[in-house]
C-alpha cells in the first residue's frame, strides 16, 4: 500500500501534536484497491482510510465540507471498535467510565462532545471475500442510506472524526465506529481556569447540556441570535431589552424556561497558549444568576398599559477588567439550548426594495378629492313643553341639539311652530305659546353668540287631539268643534283624565335652515359626519373620498385618534374595502402588530369581498407570515393565487414584493435537503426574475444574498455565495460579506470554508481583515476555529 498523506497543521496547541488534526487525502495503488480482506492480514489501517476517503467524496458530492482526522476521536472510535469485535456485539455503550461515548472522549482527555454511530459489517461472501475498497464503499453507502446516521455524519457542527474498523477472531464480521465533533470535543485549556483574574463559572446550577427534544422551540424562533442586540450595561447593570414581547413569550414560556448572561472575556483567547474554557461546561464564562420566565416578565421596567415591550434587568456586572463580550444564554425547561454572541452584518448594497406592507384599499372611482366646505342644510326635531312651564334655558335646549347627532352649526333662519294643548284659554294659551318660542330662540342665541332670522307661529294643536282622542272611550270630542270641545271638557272635569293626551300636545316644531361650522377643531367632526352620512346614503365613491382625507389629517397629527374609531361602517360587502382603511389606520395609530389575531380580522373581512384585489393580497400576506407552505399542491395553489394579482388593478411592484416574500418563505420550508427540491429552484428562478438577476454568476449571486439578508435569512444568503468562496479571483465584498453572514450561522464559523473564506480576506485587504476583531464586527469567541486564532494571531499580532 502506497500512502501520500497531504497534512496541514491545524492548531498549535500544548496537548495538540502536529498530527493531531489532519486534512487527509489518501493516495491508494490500484492494489491496494484490489486487495481482499484476509483474517490472516486485516489492514485495519488501509480499511480506515478508504472509509474516510469514500466518506469525504459523498459529502462534497453533496455539497458538504469534508471530514478532517482527529487523532482524540480515533481513540474513541479504535476503543468501541475493538470493544465490539471481542464481544461480537453491535453496540455504542460499554461499562464503568467507558460506558457511553462521552465518557469515552474524557477518558481520552476530551470534553465529552461528539457523537457516534456503529455498525457491523460482512467480510465476505460464503467463501468469497470482499476486497477492502468494496467494504469501504458498503460501509459509506449503508450511511447515507440510514436516516440516523446520514443526520449524524452531515451535521454542519462536526468537521472532525475518527473512524475505527476492526475484524473479529472468525475473519467474517467487521466492527466500525465513528466518531464525529469539532474543536469543542477538546479540553485542554480548562486546566488554565486559574490563570484568570476572574475565572469562569464552573457550578452549573442544575442546568443541562444542549437536547435536541428540549431545544425544539429555539429552532422555530427566527433570528435567534439578533436577541444579543439587545444586552447593554446601565450603571453596572446588565440590560436585556426587546421590543416584540409577544413574539419572546413563544420561547420563554414554561416556569423553567430563562435567560442567564455568560460573562466572555477576551484574555480567554490569548494568541499564546489554549483558549481558557471548559468544553464539558454550559458556559464559557462567568455565568450570572438564570432570570425564568416568571421573574422575566414580572420584573418588566415597561410598565405602560399595553405592554409590548420588555426591558429587564439580568445581572450586575462584576468587576472585569479588559474587554468582554456579554452572552445570552436560552434556557428551556432547564436545558441550555444556545450560549448567543453578537453577530455582525455588513451594510447591504441592495437596489431592490422588496418591503410588504399591508394595504389600504384607498382607489376612489369617479370620486373627486374631498375638500371640507361649509355646507348648508335644514334641520326639524322637536321640543316638548311642561305643563305651565314658559321659561327654556340653554342647558334645556343644549342636550336636544346633541341628540341631532350633528357638527357644529351656525343658524341662518328659525322657524318655530309652539303648539299648546286645547284645554286653557286661547288667549292665555297664545301668550304661553309666544313666551315658549321667544324663549327657546334667546337660548339659541346663548349658545350661537349672535342673531338669529325668526319667524314664530303659535296655534292651538286641535288636529293632533281630534287624532288621539278618536282611539279613546271620548270619541265624540272628535266630533265637536274646539269651543264646543273645550266647553265640554270644562263642564265635565275631564282636564285630569285627558292630561296624557295633552302632555304629547305641548311641543314646539322647529325648522332651521343652518350652515355647517368647519372653523378649527370643529372640522375633524363635520367630516367625520359627511363620512358617515355618506355610508348611510351608499354614496361609497364620496364616503372613500372622504375617508382618503380623514387618513391624511390622522397620519398627520391634525386629527385626533377618534376620527377613526368614530367611523360607522356596516359589515357588508359593498363597505368591505372601508372596513379594511380603518383596520388599517387603527393599527397604524395603535402600532399593532399585524399578528395572528388581527390576521383574523383581515380574513374575516376579506371574505366580505372575495374579488377586492386589495382584500385578497392582504389576506394572502396573513398566510404568508402566520401560515405554513403545506404541501406541494398548497404552496402551487397559493402561487396562482398571487399570479393572478398580476391582472387586478394593483401595481406589479406592490405584488412583486408580495410574491418576493412567499418565494422567501417556499425556500426557508424547502431548504432543508441536500437535493434541491424542485419546488425551490422554481421559487429561487422566480426571484431571478422578479429582481431581473439571469445570469448565474457571483455578482447576481452577491446581489440575491443583499436580498436574503434583508429577509434575514442569513443562512441561504451565505450558501448563495460559498460556491464562489474557493474562486482564484473573489470580489473582496463578496468575501467579507460571507464571512458577516457565517456570524449569525455559528455551525459554520468552525468550518474549513470559514477558515479559507478568512485567509482570502487577509490576502485581499490585510487591514480591513485585521479590523474584523475591533469589538465591532467578529466575536472574539470566533477564535474557538483553531485555525482562524493561529492565522490571526500570526497575522495581525
Amino acid at each position: 500500500m502506497v500512502f501520500f498523506w497531504l497534512i496541514s497543521l491545524v492548531v498549535s496547541k500544548y496537548s495538540f501534536s502536529q498530527s493531531d488534526i489532519l486534512n487527509v487525502d489518501t493516495i491508494f495503488s490500484q492494489s491496494d484497491l484490489d486487495r481482499f480482506v484476509s483474517v490472516d492480514d486485516y489492514d485495519a489501517q488501509l480499511l480506515q482510510s478508504l472509509i474516510l476517503k469514500q466518506l469525504n467524496k459523498q459529502l462534497v458530492f453533496n455539497n458538504k465540507e469534508p471530514l478532517m482526522l482527529s487523532k482524540l476521536l480515533k481513540y474513541a472510535a479504535e476503543d468501541q471498535a475493538e470493544y465490539m469485535s471481542i464481544r461480537d456485539e453491535t453496540t455504542i455503550d460499554q461499562s464503568g467510565n467507558k460506558s457511553t461515548t462521552q465518557d469515552r472522549l474524557i477518558f481520552y482527555e476530551g470534553s465529552g462532545l461528539g457523537d457516534e454511530f456503529v455498525l457491523k459489517i460482512n467480510a465476505n461472501k460464503g467463501k468469497e471475500p470482499f476486497t477492502y475498497k468494496q467494504i469501504a464503499d458498503e460501509i459509506v453507502f449503508k450511511w447515507f442510506n440510514n436516516n440516523k446516521s446520514l443526520d449524524i455524519v452531515s451535521n454542519p457542527s462536526f468537521i472532525l472524526t475518527g473512524i475505527a474498523a476492526r475484524l473479529d477472531e472468525t475473519g467474517r464480521r467487521i466492527y466500525v465506529s465513528i466518531v464525529l465533533g469539532n474543536y469543542k470535543s477538546y479540553n485542554s485549556g480548562a486546566k488554565r481556569r486559574d490563570e484568570l483574574n476572574v475565572p469562569y463559572s464552573t457550578k452549573k446550577y442544575g442546568l443541562l447540556a444542549f437536547d435536541e427534544k428540549a431545544c425544539k422551540t429555539c429552532d422555530k424562533f427566527k433570528n435567534l441570535e439578533n436577541l444579543t442586540d439587545g444586552l447593554f450595561v446601565r450603571d453596572g447593570i446588565i440590560i436585556f431589552k426587546f421590543d416584540k414581547i409577544k413574539d419572546l413569550k413563544k420561547l420563554i414560556r414554561k416556569p423553567k424556561d430563562g435567560l442567564a448572561i455568560d460573562i466572555i472575556q477576551k484574555e480567554q483567547y490569548s494568541c499564546v497558549g489554549d483558549n481558557i474554557i471548559d468544553n464539558s461546561l454550559n458556559n464559557k464564562g462567568v455565568m450570572l444568576k438564570r432570570v425564568y420566565s416568571n421573574k422575566l416578565y414580572k420584573k418588566n421596567l415597561i410598565t405602560d398599559k399595553k405592554v409590548k415591550k420588555l426591558e429587564v434587568e439580568l445581572g450586575i456586572m462584576p468587576d472585569i477588567k479588559g474587554d468582554y463580550e456579554l452572552n445570552l444564554m436560552i434556557i428551556q425547561d432547564k436545558y441550555v439550548c444556545r450560549n448567543l454572541f453578537k453577530p455582525f452584518l455588513l451594510d447591504a448594497g441592495l437596489e431592490y426594495s422588496t418591503t410588504v406592507r399591508l394595504l389600504a384599499d384607498t382607489a376612489t372611482i369617479n370620486a373627486e378629492e374631498f375638500i371640507p366646505v361649509a355646507e348648508t342644510s335644514s334641520l326639524s326635531f322637536k321640543i316638548p313643553f311642561e305643563k305651565n312651564k314658559f321659561t327654556y334655558k340653554q342647558e334645556d335646549i343644549s342636550p336636544l341639539l346633541k341628540s341631532l347627532n350633528e357638527p357644529d352649526f351656525l343658524i341662518d333662519k328659525i322657524k318655530i311652530a309652539a303648539f299648546s294643548s286645547i284645554e286653557g284659554g286661547e288667549n292665555e294659551n297664545k301668550i304661553l305659546q309666544e313666551k315658549r318660542a321667544q324663549s327657546i330662540i334667546d337660548a339659541l342665541k346663548n349658545i350661537q353668540k349672535n342673531n338669529i332670522n325668526k319667524e314664530i307661529i303659535t296655534s292651538e294643536n286641535w288636529d293632533d287631539f281630534k287624532k288621539d282622542i278618536a282611539v279613546t272611550t271620548n270619541v265624540k270630542l272628535a266630533t265637536m268643534s274646539l269651543d264646543e270641545a273645550k266647553e265640554y271638557i270644562k263642564s265635565n272635569n275631564l282636564q285630569k283624565e285627558l292630561e296624557p293626551i295633552f302632555a304629547n300636545h305641548r311641543y314646539a316644531q322647529i325648522d332651521m335652515d343652518i350652515t355647517y361650522d368647519i372653523l378649527g377643531q370643529k372640522e375633524e367632526t363635520y367630516v367625520i359626519s359627511r363620512f358617515n352620512k355618506a355610508v348611510k346614503n351608499n354614496n361609497l365613491p364620496l364616503a372613500l373620498s372622504i375617508q382618503k382625507f380623514i387618513f391624511k389629517k390622522v397620519l398627520s397629527e391634525t386629527y385626533a385618534k377618534e376620527a377613526v374609531y368614530k367611523q360607522d361602517i356596516p359589515n357588508t360587502q359593498a363597505f368591505a374595502g372601508l372596513l379594511m382603511n380603518k383596520l388599517w389606520l387603527e393599527m397604524k395609530i395603535d402600532n399593532e402588530e399585524l399578528d395572528e389575531t388581527m390576521c383574523e380580522k383581515i380574513i374575516a373581512i376579506a371574505q366580505l369581498d372575495p374579488f377586492n384585489s386589495y382584500l385578497q393580497y392582504n389576506k394572502l400576506f396573513c398566510h404568508i407570515l402566520h401560515e405554513s407552505v403545506g404541501d406541494d399542491n398548497q404552496i402551487q395553489e397559493y402561487q396562482a393565487k398571487i399570479m393572478e394579482l398580476y391582472f387586478s388593478t394593483l401595481s406589479k411592484p406592490t405584488v412583486d414584493a408580495l410574491n418576493l416574500e412567499y418565494q422567501f418563505k417556499i425556500i426557508d420550508a424547502l431548504d432543508t435537503l441536500d437535493t434541491p427540491h424542485p419546488l425551490l429552484i422554481e421559487s429561487l428562478n422566480r426571484v431571478k426574475e422578479i429582481v431581473n438577476l439571469k445570469d448565474a454568476n457571483w455578482l447576481n449571486s452577491l446581489k440575491l444574498a443583499y436580498l436574503f439578508m434583508k429577509q434575514k435569512d442569513f443562512e441561504f444568503a451565505a450558501k448563495l455565495l460559498e460556491p464562489f468562496i474557493d474562486n482564484e479571483q473573489v470580489f473582496e465584498e463578496l468575501i467579507f460579506t460571507y464571512i458577516s453572514l457565517c456570524s449569525h450561522t455559528p455551525a459554520k464559523l468552525s468550518s474549513n470554508k470559514f477558515v479559507r473564506a478568512m485567509q482570502k480576506a487577509q490576502e485581499i485587504n490585510h487591514e480591513r481583515y485585521c479590523k474584523l476583531f475591533d469589538g465591532k464586527h467578529l466575536s472574539f469567541q470566533v477564535f474557538e476555529n483553531e485555525i482562524v486564532k493561529k492565522d490571526y494571531c500570526k497575522s495581525c499580532k
